[in-house]
């Protein structure tokens, strides 16, 4: 008997292990497939990336200064995630992995900690189930690849959680002042990673009185230790900022308020991370029933006037917990996306888990007969749940190691967008282009999009710019239309490069429009993934919407000395291989007069001349017609339709006109959505020279 628990105990501990290694794995693997940045994770990359090369804590590719007037120090999110991110790339040099490896690490680290807490205090069940949940969890994984600072966040606020727990039972005696001080440093730590560290600040006062209901005139001391601790972080970050602490702390009250009117997004649409993401359903199940177990607990205990168990303590406070966070998050913030699961994705894991262990239990103990039966069934189901996701089956795959060990996207495609760009160029950068040319000299497109819909304040002292923040101004500023012709202007002579991606973030879309461009810029070249759905199988990520495709122009005027200047000069038109799978776009002369096509010269020609349009264009492209694959012109000529009888339906363009992309930006998009190799044969990639 004592050996059949012993073995029992070692085969627990090693399955403990197992699962750790399958969760941490799995994490490398995604963090190293993840090469390309998504949306915002490029966009605020720009915050650590010009720390470190240029020592100022600023954030000029999104213009701050024109959008929070008045504040010279970045501060559209709290420091402590992106300073940390800055010491990874210190570290390790600048690069798509060293920019998301904070988020990765405490993802990694904060579900092995909470796992190993559910295991000494719930048992070893419970913990393997933690992992198994964290490794199969979108909700979880997708911002571990993300360079916000949601989940940096998500392990701060879980700290809060645990020692007010741990604060619960220990808060006496030196043990008291410890935890007490740790929970104040960590509630200062969530608040100076995001805003909604807003939050956090109310578990001091509840902490404080706490003590004081338990220890009465001795309360002092832990309580002065948990102030200490709370002051000691937002003291080091005054020291840090200077008054931009202070006067940025009331800016975002008096901003905050003003999205809440603005922005309106169901809270249904923020749950989808629970109801569409993968492994959501799974966990939500889970959360399910560990809230009814929490009932049935304090049912029984209230009938049988005796304590609850220490499991169902655990599961009562953590449910207590996102609930209140919840609470503040249906009320208090505008920004309802999925992506901000990551605030508390290591506490649902745990919770979920919980929930599935006391269905395990619960089997256990009413076919005590057959507790095998049991044990087995819950290791099938568990591991039916692992081999059904990509986020374990990826990562195992030979083909898929071989890819994310081989040379990176990420530097593919700076080398590609590099070829395109003269040194000294000043570059108009959307958001999508900047993790590749962080160190060319840019304007940013959210800079020309903040001049023309954000005014400015008249009376810049402190009275004045606080009255400026309470009357909102340019609170419109998502929707407001900028005509064809402003955006010229804005562009004006400022710039010699065009680099930008046909989506909506950073509002670089509204300059890639043909109306703004043409007659001041000419498509040179593009880059993007000759396969996008290898990449998406392999990376962590919840993709929003394809931003791979980048596409470089240069000023019209000048543009036979620019291509001179550029590495690219001698590059033949067509396909060029870069990497493993990236490719190069060469346009000249023949190429840009067929992309230039607009949809109302497409719409009238018959079907005969809409396929030997685009049989054309793909000869050119790829070099033959020979290396065009069966059924892609039919392919294309149905899409090019779709979107151009759709217009603005499908490419978004939200200030006016209906000519919004030219027949190759909208050929591109079908290149940027689903690749070539169902349009190309192999032997176009080597078509250009």
């Amino acid at each position: 008997m004592i050996a059949s628990e012993r073995f029992r105990r070692v085969a627990g501990l090693l399955l403990y292990l197992l699962c750790i290694a399958l969760f941490v794995w799995s994490g490398i693997f995604s963090l190293l497939a993840t090469s390309i940045l998504d949306g915002e994770s490029s966009s605020v990359s720009n915050v650590p990336i010009n720390h470190v090369l240029y020592g100022t804590w600023i954030y000029p590719l999104h213009a701050q200064e024109l959008f929070y007037p008045g504040v010279d120090k970045f501060i559209i999110h709290p420091p402590l995630h992106y300073y940390l991110v800055s010491i990874w790339l210190q570290l390790f040099g600048i690069g798509a992995w060293q920019l998301l490896l904070q988020s990765t690490a405490v993802g990694l680290l904060g579900v092995v900690a909470a796992s190993y807490l559910i295991r000494s205090k719930v048992g070893n069940t419970a913990a393997v189930l933690t992992l198994v949940l964290a490794t199969i969890f979108a909700g979880l994984r997708h911002p571990m690849v993300s360079a916000r600072p949601d989940l940096t966040f998500g392990f701060m606020y879980s700290l809060v959680v645990l020692l007010s727990f741990l604060l619960l039972h220990n808060y006496q005696g030196s043990k008291g002042r410890i935890v007490a001080a740790l929970l104040g440093v960590s509630v200062s730590a969530s608040f100076a990673t995001h805003w909604y560290g807003f939050f956090c600040l109310f578990y001091l006062p509840a902490a404080a009185l706490y003590l004081v209901w338990r220890l009465r005139t001795e309360a002092w001391k832990p309580v002065a230790c948990l102030a200490i601790g709370a002051a000691a972080g937002v003291l080091l970050w005054w020291y840090l900022f200077g008054d931009d602490f202070w006067f940025g702390l009331l800016t975002i009250l008096l901003k905050g308020g003003s999205f809440l009117e603005v922005i309106r997004i169901p809270f249904l649409y923020y749950l989808t991370f629970l109801t569409a993401w993968p492994g959501g359903k799974v966990v939500l199940l889970g959360c399910a029933i560990a809230f009814a177990f929490c009932c049935w607990e304090w049912l029984r205990a209230a009938r049988a006037k005796s304590p609850i168990s220490r499991t169902a303590a655990i599961a009562s406070f953590l449910a207590l917990n996102i609930f209140l966070y919840e609470l503040f998050f249906f009320f208090y913030v505008a920004n309802k996306a999925p992506r901000y699961s990551a605030n508390i994705a290591i506490l649902l894991v745990a919770f979920s888990a919980i929930g599935y262990f006391w269905v395990i239990d619960l089997a256990r103990a009413t076919l005590k007969n057959r507790a095998k039966v049991v044990n087995s069934a819950a290791a099938a189901l568990g591991i039916a749940a692992l081999l059904t996701s990509n986020y374990v089956t990826v990562p195992f795959s030979i083909k898929s190691v071989g890819d994310v060990m081989g040379r990176s996207l990420h530097a593919s495609m700076r080398e590609g967008l590099s070829c395109g760009v003269p040194e000294q160029a000043t570059v108009l950068l959307g958001s999508t282009g900047y993790q590749y040319l962080y160190d060319r000299p840019f304007l940013g497109s959210m800079r020309l999009y903040a001049e023309e819909t954000i005014p400015q304040p008249t009376d810049w002292s402190l009275r004045g710019l606080i009255r400026y923040y309470r009357e909102g101004p340019g609170v419109n500023y998502r929707t407001a239309e900028i005509p064809y012709d402003a955006r010229r202007q804005s562009i004006g002579d400022r710039i010699d490069v065009m680099v930008n991606a046909d989506n909506g973030h950073g509002w670089q879309s509204l300059y890639i429009n043909p109306s703004v461009w043409k007659g001041k810029l000419k498509e040179y070249l593009a880059v993007t993934l000759i396969d996008p759905n290898a990449y998406e199988a392999v990376t962590g990520r919840v993709s929003r919407f394809p931003n791979l495709l980048v596409t470089v122009f240069l000023s019209e005027d000048n543009f036979e000395e620019l291509t001179r200047q550029t590495p690219c000069a001698t590059l033949a038109r067509g396909l060029h291989h870069i990497g493993d799978n990236v490719v190069l776009l060469r346009y000249d002369a023949d190429l840009r007069q067929r992309r230039n096509l607009m949809a109302g010269d497409w719409l009238q020609f018959d079907a005969r001349a809409k396929a030997d349009y685009v049989e054309q264009y793909l000869a050119l492209l790829g070099g033959a017609a020979s290396v065009i694959q069966p059924g892609a012109i039919d392919i294309l000529v149905d899409w090019v339709d779709q979107q151009f009888e759709k217009k603005t339906g499908t490419v978004n363009d939200l200030h006016g006109g209906t000519e919004v992309r030219t027949f190759g930006q909208v050929v591109d998009r079908y290149f940027d959505a689903d690749g070539f190799k169902a349009i190309f044969s192999d032997a176009a990639w080597n078509s250009g020279n």
